[in-house]
């Protein structure tokens, strides 16, 4: 039929254009969740196979349930929305045990970090927060309880506490945990989320003075985290609703077309038998027919009939296919968006994974992406068995660079090591930013002798290459390392344990060296 021919683009029909965008769509939509990517698959199989349009409603209802399902237990996905955050606050909870804490306080850390794991990101801020809280929260008189110094586990009596109160409510905030702090804050700061607010903690942090000052910073980075991960929930609940209204759009446009194809095979069904009959009663009017008048009239009357069951099936089909055309141009647009949508998602996605796993200061993985490379390594050695070694790195002195001249000198040393460092390293080999002056290296199919002189060969490297810091003076800088393979029944913990040991030693025995240390 004319009209037909006329709903085809660049040689494709209506239900091909609209089967092409639904491809486009299921591609982009891939990624987002194991089953989804499955029910996607199975939409393409079927559209490659021809299906019916049955058939392929079944497949689309089936996606537009599952994506009720997301939409019902979205509440759980905010435990996966920032891991990057609760690891940051990980590291800050590790920065402060190298604090010089109270043995009470160090070991409520301790056991804190223990729980992390098993607790999710709103959980830990909450926690973390009551912790502090609790012992940097105003006494009687406006005294504040110790936080750190080498005080006993018990607690103080009141005149204890009274002669204790002037000393603790002034005590100065070390440098390390001042660069601790801006470490973290660092690393919030490059995730778009934690932008605005982390330029307002920076300035805390670098105004902080006193320890009965870290109060109100933990509380706006608790504030600025739950924040962000509220954002990030309702932007993934909403994206999530407006992709079920699109899916629902199509799934009832083709609740359309099948029906609309049911009525074009009852129609046809229909057309046919009065076809049928209309021939049957000319052929019998012919074969008995005695004068030529009255049957060319008889026969004018059954061709009128004809040709009006025709048209009526012409004109319906008209109908259809006018109504299909107007409701295929409004799928077509969804699906187009919905598809700009994913690809951004997508791409926005992959920027925030990069910025999570990425070390902002030296652009080298950070102890995230370690943790992540390690899982993988170790359990491709408890499965093969092949050599694998773990190396750590500590610069020597750089505490000392920091105050001789300044942390802008000292960041450019992480810098400029850094580059040494994915230069010095192997194809095979993962380098990353532990935290602070300190690098840890994995080291595949590489047992210890191996890897100890490739580690030295690093050493020396960054030893013998003087680096230019902000003020123009140029300073040699060193690095002590410690070395252990993977060994028998070993855990990721015990090998790490084994070449922080041997760093220390390195560090007794004079630094820039490389020590091993074996089961």
């Amino acid at each position: 039929m004319s009209s037909a021919n006329n709903s085809k683009s660049d040689g494709l029909s209506d239900e091909e254009q609209l089967k092409r965008f639904i491809l486009h769509v299921s591609h982009s939509g891939m990624g987002v969740d194991v089953q989804l990517d499955e029910l996607l698959r199975q939409l393409r199989a079927g559209l490659k196979k021809n299906e019916s349009i049955e058939e392929l409603k079944s497949k689309v209802d089936a996606i537009t349930s599952y994506l009720r399902v997301l939409e019902e237990k979205v509440e759980t996905l905010k435990e996966e929305s920032a891991p990057d955050a609760k690891q940051l606050i990980e590291n800050f909870l590790e920065s402060l045990l190298q604090e010089e804490l109270q043995r009470n306080v160090k070991s409520k850390l301790n056991k804190l970090l223990s729980k992390a794991p098993h607790m999710d990101e709103t959980e830990l801020i909450q926690a973390t927060s009551n912790l502090l809280g609790e012992h940097l929260t105003p006494k009687k008189g406006g005294r504040w309880s110790n936080l750190f110094g080498g005080g006993n586990n018990e607690e103080q009596d009141d005149d204890a506490e009274e002669d204790n109160a002037p000393i603790v409510q002034t005590m100065a905030v070390s440098s390390s945990l001042q660069d601790s702090l801006r470490r973290f804050i660092e690393q919030l700061s490059v995730i778009e989320a934690y932008k605005d607010a982390t330029e307002h903690i920076r300035k805390q942090v670098e105004l902080l003075a006193n320890y009965d000052e870290l109060v109100p910073i933990i509380e706006d980075i608790a504030s600025a985290l739950l924040e962000a991960a509220n954002q990030e929930h309702i932007q993934f609940e909403s994206f999530l609703k407006v992709l079920n209204k699109r899916l629902l759009h199509v799934a009832s446009y083709l609740n359309q077309a099948a029906v609309g194809h049911k009525d074009l095979t009852q129609d046809t069904v229909l057309l046919d038998k009065e076809l049928k009959e209309q021939v049957t009663f000319i052929q019998r009017e012919i074969s008995t027919a005695t004068e030529i008048g009255p049957l060319k009239q008889r026969v004018a009357a059954s061709f009128e009939t004809i040709f009006a069951s025709i048209e009526r099936f012409r004109m319906a089909q008209d109908t259809r296919v006018e109504a299909s055309l107007a409701e295929l141009d409004i799928v077509k647009e969804q699906l187009q968006v919905t598809e700009d949508e994913a690809v951004r998602l997508k791409e926005n996605l992959i920027e925030q994974r990069f910025r999570a796993h990425t070390d902002p200061l030296t652009q080298m993985p950070n102890r995230y992406a370690y943790n992540e490379r390690l899982t993988q390594e170790y359990s491709r050695w408890r499965r093969y068995r092949g050599a694998l070694s773990l190396a750590v790195g500590d610069l020597d002195f750089f505490k000392k660079i920091n105050d001789v001249h300044g942390h802008s000198a000292g960041d450019e040393v992480l810098r400029k090591v850094a580059e040494i460092i994915r230069e010095g390293v192997r194809e095979s080999d993962f380098a990353a930013r532990f935290g602070g002056e300190e690098f840890i290296l994995l080291m595949p199919e590489t047992g210890l002798v191996d890897a100890t002189k490739a580690i030295n060969k690093l050493r020396l490297l960054i030893n013998r290459q003087p680096i230019v810091v902000a003020d123009g003076e140029s300073i040699n800088v060193s690095m002590s390392f410690g070395v252990s393979e993977f060994e028998n029944s070993d855990t990721a913990q015990d090998v790490f344990n084994r070449a922080d040991k041997a760093l220390y030693r390195a560090k007794e025995k004079g630094r820039n060296q490389v020590c091993c240390e074996r089961a």
